[in-house]
């Protein structure tokens, strides 16, 4: 524990004995045990406020991909979609040119019988 052995721990104890004394002793212990105890406690909690933050950028730069990944999505189907009415605009022209050119055909056809 530290790099103390149990004679360096030993010399400690009887040091504070004799600057304390037997009847202090143990109220200096109890104190010292609640101090650790409330540096443990205050040292876990900056741990945790600091893993609450690292996970939260994590998960702050997760929603930014995925909101770029949907824009990215949302940018290819609106790509997709107009090269789709362009194409559906087209067939109708043809479509039409078509009706034109079958009416014009039905027309002539039916304009000698009629003269």
């Amino acid at each position: 524990m530290f790099g103390i052995g149990f004679q360096e721990i030993l010399l400690v104890l009887l040091i504070a004995l004799i600057f304390f004394g037997p009847k202090k002793l143990p109220d200096l212990a109890r104190s010292l045990g609640r101090g650790v105890a409330e540096f443990k406690k205050a040292a876990d909690e900056v741990k945790r406020s600091f893993e609450e933050v690292v996970e939260e950028e994590s998960l702050k730069k997760e929603l930014k991909d995925e909101l770029q990944e949907l824009k990215d999505m949302g940018s290819d189907l609106e790509k997709d979609v107009k090269k789709e009415v362009g194409d559906l605009e087209d067939d109708l022209k043809k479509i039409d040119e078509d009706a034109k050119s079958a009416d014009g055909k039905v027309k002539e056809s039916s304009s000698p019988d009629e003269g």
